[in-house]
């Protein structure tokens, strides 16, 4: 019997790493993706809440997290909204907007 290194595993190595490698890419680009995602969402979220914010008269005291959350809120209840009865476009975003308001003015009110 001979020690030494075992050839076959040698003639593995290749392919397994780049496997491995093909494998780390792809999952990058995925989390990648996806903090590219929320990022747009959060914004756009921002956008959709302060125009929300804009029709609701009278002062509101949230935050900008708040905001966003209100705004992403809208525009869910927007795209649903807008999608099945004006279709897209700036029809969408005023639906969003409308809706962000509501939600705004019916949960985002101090109550006094």
């Amino acid at each position: 019997m001979r020690r030494g290194v075992d050839t076959q595993s040698l003639d593995m190595f290749p392919a397994l790493a780049a496997i491995i490698l093909i494998g780390a890419l792809v999952f990058g680009t995925m989390a990648l993706g996806l903090t590219i995602n929320l990022l747009y969402y959060l914004v756009a979220g921002l956008v959709i809440g302060a125009l929300g914010r804009m029709i609701v008269p009278g002062e509101q005291r949230m935050g900008l997290l708040v905001t966003s959350l209100y705004g992403v809120a809208g525009a869910m209840l927007g795209g649903v909204l807008g999608g099945r009865f004006i279709g897209g476009g700036l029809g969408h975003l005023i639906v969003s907007a409308l809706c962000s308001a509501a939600l705004i003015y019916v949960f985002g009110k101090n109550k006094r």
